[in-house]
Order: structure tokens, then sequence, then C-alpha cells
């Protein structure tokens, strides 16, 4: 499955959900000592360069914007 299908799956979507739960802020604005709260979950090792799919150990909590930062784009 390619890594961007997997975000329609309904494991995903509950792990997701349990992982923000468990890490409401953004990490990379705290990093940066900044408090915000995260909206988006995704892998810190990306899946397409063998990053653990389903590993919460490969997830990181973000907000939008230090998403797109992260991933090398603007939103």
């Amino acid at each position: 499955m390619s890594g961007e299908k997997i975000y329609y799956t309904n494991r995903w979507k509950e792990l997701s959900k349990r992982f923000e739960k468990q890490n409401p802020l953004c990490l990379f604005c705290l990093l940066d000592g900044k408090v915000n709260p995260s909206n988006i979950t995704d892998h810190i090792i990306p899946i397409d360069n063998y990053g653990a799919k389903w590993n919460e150990h490969n997830f990181v909590f973000t907000d939008g914007e230090q998403f797109y930062h992260a991933k090398g784009a603007t939103p």
C-alpha cells in the first residue's frame, strides 16, 4: 500500500486519533519555544523511505504550518 493510501484507512484514523489524545501539542513548535495545538499526524521517517507505517514511535503530531515546512513545501 502506498504512503498516501494508508491515511484513508480506518486503522490509520484510529491510530492518529489515539496519538492525538496522547500528544495534543505540536512537537516542532515546542522545540521552537512555542505552544501550539497540533492537528496533523505524520511519519518522522517517511514510509516511502522505509519508515514504519503503523509504529507510533515513527509518528509526529504537528500543526499545519510546521507540517508543510517539515515537508519542504509551503501551504
